[in-house]
């Protein structure tokens, strides 16, 4: 395998194998031309499995979008979510997986519903949500540059946790873009202005965390820095140690993959192993380059001694340190694999 540490293998095997399964007396049936939109739409799933495979996931989902686009069945969006999933774009991912749950229906069986309904629930707390009103209606709201949705908003935008950037454009004009920290869980307001008014835009308030002052004020001591710099480098040995588990499971995975007929029930505990260690290989190397950043911030923030105060926070009358993690990995019970639909 390509990454070792791939969070879902099997699922390339598991709808390469679904593929070839596919029902010929349905094909049968079919007239010409339904035959070859299936056979298209077949051929573009199956390039995205081997984009995913290859790790490309934004090849996987030009190719997952393109397979859907050209036969509309709902199993592909469960595929779409998931890799969506896998790119940290939650809030795309739960859009995708919500229709997914509306078009399948009564065809989808309560455990794969159960699981997905679980999965929304565990995304819902790394997304924000953001209010979109301009004084026009008709224009587009973007996200990071990205078009999502048209004016009026009848619901309140799902925008991944981080710093994001939004505007509106409507007939070639486009407002002053605002940029703003989203949190998981937060509800938030933006009004937008084109034409005339485009520059009467009130500023976004800015908040921050006030400097302490007096004793409150001291720099950690180096006790502090050396006891920071020991739990990196502990949580750097944990990551190591799940990382070898991750290896020990993603290969007897793929030994359980390479038997036929497979034990569906030895290859799911196997595939629910591999996440896990994944998921904690993941966790402790989040945390141990945290508890390294912090530790630096500690030694540069500090005197020798560490008892003087931060000349430079003083000047500035507030000081804010801000760790914001890139993505994290889905929960070991939230995850799933790749469906084959055709």
């Amino acid at each position: 395998m390509t990454a070792p540490l791939r969070i879902w293998p099997a699922a390339v095997f598991a709808s390469l194998l679904a593929l070839s399964l596919a029902p010929s007396a349905a094909l049968a049936a079919d007239d010409d031309g339904t035959r070859n939109t299936l056979e298209q739409a077949k051929q573009h799933f199956m390039r995205g499995v081997a984009f995913y495979k290859d790790g490309d996931l934004d090849a996987a989902l030009a190719e997952f979008d393109k397979a859907y686009e050209t036969r509309a069945d709902y199993r592909v969006l469960y595929n779409i979510g998931q890799v969506q999933a896998e790119r940290h774009d939650n809030a795309a991912a739960m859009k995708v997986l919500r229709q997914y749950l509306k078009e399948g229906g009564a065809e989808i069986d309560e455990e794969r519903r159960t699981a997905v309904e679980q999965t929304l629930r565990d995304m819902s707390t790394r997304v924000g949500s953001v209010m979109v009103t301009a004084n026009v209606t008709g224009a587009e709201v973007l996200v990071d540059g990205v078009s999502v949705a048209g004016l009026p908003l009848v619901e309140p935008l799902s925008v991944n946790a981080g710093i994001r950037e939004l505007t509106v454009r409507k007939a070639g004009q486009t407002a002053t873009p605002r940029r703003i920290t989203v949190a998981g869980g937060d509800t938030l307001r933006l009004e937008f202005q084109l034409g005339a008014d485009a520059g009467r835009e009130a500023p976004m308030p800015m908040t921050a965390l006030s400097s302490p002052t007096g004793a409150a004020a001291r720099t950690p001591t180096r006790s502090r820095v050396w006891i920071t710099y020991g739990a990196a480098a502990a949580l750097g040995a944990g990551a190591a140690t799940f990382a070898w588990l991750t290896g020990r499971a993603d290969k007897d995975l793929d030994a359980d993959l390479g038997q036929f007929p497979g034990d569906r029930a030895k290859i799911d505990h196997d595939r629910t192993r591999l996440k896990t260690w994944a998921g904690m290989t993941d966790g402790f190397a989040a945390a141990a380059l945290i508890a390294a950043g912090v530790g630096t911030y500690f030694l540069l923030s500090g005197t020798p001694d560490g008892e003087a105060a931060v000349a430079s926070n003083r000047a500035r009358g507030a000081t804010r340190l801000s760790l914001l993690p890139s993505g994290a990995a889905l929960p070991s019970g939230a995850a799933f694999s790749l469906s084959g639909a055709f």
